[in-house]
C-alpha cells in the first residue's frame, strides 16, 4: 500500500477576503510499514494536510492518490478509504458519546457491517492494544480518566482495522503521566509492525524529569539512542565514554555526540568515534537534530556505522555555520555532494535531489 500526495494546495476562503493559502504545492510518498512524524509550529497546516488523506477535506489543487487511484475519482469509494486510513483528530475524546466504551468503540466496525464476532473481535483486540482492562468494557466513557477516553477514542479507530494510523497530536493538551502512556502506546504500535526505533534525547531537562520512562522506553523499545554530552552523563550518571558503552548495552546502537570535537558511535564491540567535519561555526542550534537525521538517512541506506556518523557530521558542520537552522542554498548543495561522493565511495547511492 502507498499514499501518494501530488501538488498538493489547499486554500481556504478562497476568492473572498478571507482568503488563506494553508497548503503550497506539497509533495509526499507514504510507504507500508513506515512510520512518518510531521513537525511544524501552530497553524501551519499540519491538520489541513492529514485530513487530506482520508478525504475530509478536497484539495484545492493537487491529488490525493491511494494505491495510485485518486481517492476523489469515485465518492463511493470514500468510506472505504477511510476505513483504510483511519484519522484520529486532536482531542478525539470529544468524539465519544455512546453509553458505553465498548459500543463506543464497536460503533465504527458495526457500521461496516461486520458479523458480531467479527466485531468483538476487533473491539477487544483494539482495547487491549490501548491497555484498556475488560472491566472497563461496560464503563461510561465518560466516566474515565482524560488519558483513559484518549486511548478509548484512539481504539475506536484501531477498531476499523485500518492499514494507515494516522494520529493528529495524541498528547496535546494532556498530563505528563498520561503523554508517557500514550508515547508508549505508539511506540508499541510501531515495534509490533517490525519498525526501527530512535530517540533523541532532546535535552538534559529532559532526561532528568523522564528518568524512569526513558529507561523503559531504551531498555525495551529503542532500537537507535542519540544523545550529548549531558544527556548522556543525565541519563547514565557516567562520563561521556563510559556512558556510551552503558546505553550500547541497552539498545541496538549508541551515538554520543562531544559538540565541536565530533560523536561516538556504538554497537556491540564496534567502536568508532567521528571527527567533526571542518566547519566555521556561529550557532549551534540544531547541530544535534541534523546530526541525526543525516545519521539515520546513511543507516536507511545500509551505509557501515562510520559513514553514517560522517553522513550526520556533514550536515551538522553546515547547520553550524548559519544563524539558526535553515542551511542556505549553496552549503546545501555543497553538503549534498559531499554525501553523495561519501556514500558512493562505500558502495552506495544517496538518493537526495
Amino acid at each position: 500500500m502507498s499514499i501518494k500526495i501530488n501538488h498538493l494546495t489547499h486554500i481556504y476562503n478562497e476568492g473572498t477576503t478571507f482568503e488563506k493559502l494553508e497548503l503550497n504545492g506539497v509533495n509526499i510518498e507514504i510507504k507500508t510499514g513506515e512510520f512518518i512524524g510531521l513537525i511544524g509550529h501552530t497553524g501551519s497546516g499540519k491538520s489541513t494536510l492529514i485530513q487530506h488523506l482520508n478525504g475530509i477535506i478536497y484539495p484545492t489543487h493537487g491529488e490525493i492518490l491511494l494505491d495510485d487511484e485518486n481517492i476523489h475519482k469515485d465518492k463511493a469509494k470514500l468510506k472505504e478509504v477511510r476505513r483504510r486510513i483511519g484519522l484520529a483528530f486532536q482531542y478525539p475524546e470529544y468524539q465519544l458519546f455512546e453509553m458505553t466504551v465498548y459500543k463506543d468503540v464497536a460503533f465504527g466496525p458495526t457500521n461496516l457491517g461486520w458479523s458480531k464476532e467479527k466485531i468483538h473481535e476487533s473491539v477487544v483486540d483494539a482495547l487491549n492494544i490501548v491497555g484498556i482492562s475488560p472491566e472497563i468494557y461496560e464503563k461510561s466513557p465518560f466516566e474515565l480518566s482524560g488519558g483513559q477516553k484518549r486511548r478509548v477514542a484512539i481504539a475506536g479507530v484501531i477498531a476499523m482495522e485500518p492499514e494507515v494510523l494516522i494520529l493528529d497530536e495524541p498528547t496535546r493538551g494532556i498530563d505528563v503521566g498520561t503523554k508517557a502512556e500514550i508515547q508508549k502506546m505508539a511506540v508499541e504500535l510501531a515495534k509490533a509492525a517490525g519498525c526501527k526505533i530512535s530517540i533523541d534525547m532532546a535535552s538534559y531537562n529532559v532526561v532528568e524529569s523522564n528518568y524512569a520512562f526513558l529507561h523503559d522506553i531504551v531498555e525495551n523499545y529503542v532500537d537507535i539512542v542519540f544523545a550529548n554530552e549531558t544527556e548522556a552523563k543525565a541519563f547514565t550518571k557516567m562520563e561521556p565514554r563510559e556512558a556510551l558503552d552503558e546505553i550500547a548495552s541497552q539498545c541496538r546502537i549508541a551515538v554520543v555526540k562531544v559538540g565541536k570535537d565530533g560523536s561516538m558511535v556504538k554497537s556491540g564491540d564496534e567502536y568508532h568515534f567521528i571527527q567533526a567535519w571542518p566547519a566555521n561555526p556561529v550557532d549551534a542550534t540544531g547541530a544535534g537534530d541534523t546530526y541525526a537525521a543525516g545519521f539515520l538517512y546513511a543507516h536507511s541506506l545500509g551505509m557501515p556505522l562510520k559513514v553514517c556518523g560522517e553522513v550526520g557530521s556533514i550536515i551538522a558542520a553546515k547547520v553550524v555555520e548559519v544563524v539558526g537552522t535553515k542551511i542556505d542554498i549553496p552549503r546545501w548543495k555543497a553538503a549534498k555532494k559531499e554525501i553523495r561522493e561519501l556514500i558512493a565511495a562505500n558502495g552506495g547511492q544517496a538518493c537526495i535531489d
